[in-house]
């Protein structure tokens, strides 16, 4: 679309017709779009306003001229070096929202668009916009009603009951990062019996032992096996040393999975808090 006002090309993105809000609900998906357009960073998507025409709500976005990330996978158009930069970029880009105290709960390869001109990442589609109720069983056993945000494969398991944290985006990430260097989508991968961590190294064999190891912490089934912060993932994407959480395996690290993380004494594991901030993203 064009914003006639200030001459620009902008995308909208509809409410679906069959989403049906109360006020109370409205008022807190519009809150939730003002926090995500006061994100002001170059891998985010800019949010210019949130209108309501004819009783249908969208949101006026910024236009990414660009290709999909999914679709340079799949086009095999991106070196090994590119995909390590995208994977920078987009840690940064979720330190900013963080540090706004936004989890986006839905990082993808279809929500990750690479501007034409410098290939450029940019993050869409913070979650809100996507939200659903669903139905979660209680450690009693009982259902209850929990917000539930996310694509399958893509999120982690405190995420798939309505709790998602900080480094659930990290988790998404670290797969993403998996699918640009395999093709495969997590659910083609087997899972290891004692840590059902996923067995994708032995995919790429000519990874470097540092960038697998960051994929690797990334992708931890526990919250606290995981990055602390989108900055520690980034700091260890900068490094040749590899991450502050070391990776542990066997010899074998082309052709067989790690099993085990652990932190050394230095950079003790940060255990994430049960309940997500007080905003989630839009």
């Amino acid at each position: 679309a064009e914003d006639t006002k200030l001459k620009r090309k902008v995308a909208l993105k509809f409410l679906p017709e069959r989403v049906s809000m109360d006020a109370t609900e409205l008022k807190r998906f519009e809150y939730e779009a003002q926090s995500a357009a006061a994100l002001n960073h170059p891998n985010i998507a800019h949010i210019y306003a949130f209108e309501e025409v004819n009783g249908q709500s969208f949101i006026a976005m910024e236009y990414v001229n660009g290709k999909e990330l999914r679709e340079l996978i799949e086009d095999g158009e991106l070196a090994m070096e590119q995909k390590m930069d995208i994977a920078k970029q987009m840690a940064e880009g979720i330190r900013a929202a963080h540090a706004a105290g936004i989890i986006h709960r839905d990082i993808k390869p279809d929500n990750i668009i690479l501007r034409s001109s410098q290939l450029e990442p940019v993050l869409l589609d913070f979650g809100a916009v996507k939200e659903t109720m669903g139905t979660v069983v209680s450690e009693s056993q009982n259902p209850t009603k929990s917000v539930v945000v996310g694509t399958p494969g893509f999120m982690p398991s405190e995420q798939s009951v309505g709790r998602p944290m900080f480094n659930s985006d990290l988790y998404a990430l670290g797969l993403v990062g998996i699918l640009a260097l395999t093709g495969k989508t997590p659910q083609e991968f087997p899972s290891d019996p004692n840590t059902g961590n996923l067995v994708w190294r032995p995919e790429v064999p000519q990874i470097t032992p540092s960038f697998a190891n960051v994929l690797e912490c990334a992708i931890q089934s526990h919250p606290r096996d995981r990055f602390a912060s989108a900055r520690e993932m980034r700091e260890a994407l900068d490094s040749n040393a590899g991450v502050p959480a070391t990776v542990v395996s066997s010899p074998q690290a082309n052709s067989l999975p790690a099993t085990q993380v652990s932190h050394p004494p230095s950079t003790p594991a940060t255990a994430y808090p049960t309940t997500p901030p007080t905003k989630t993203g839009m």
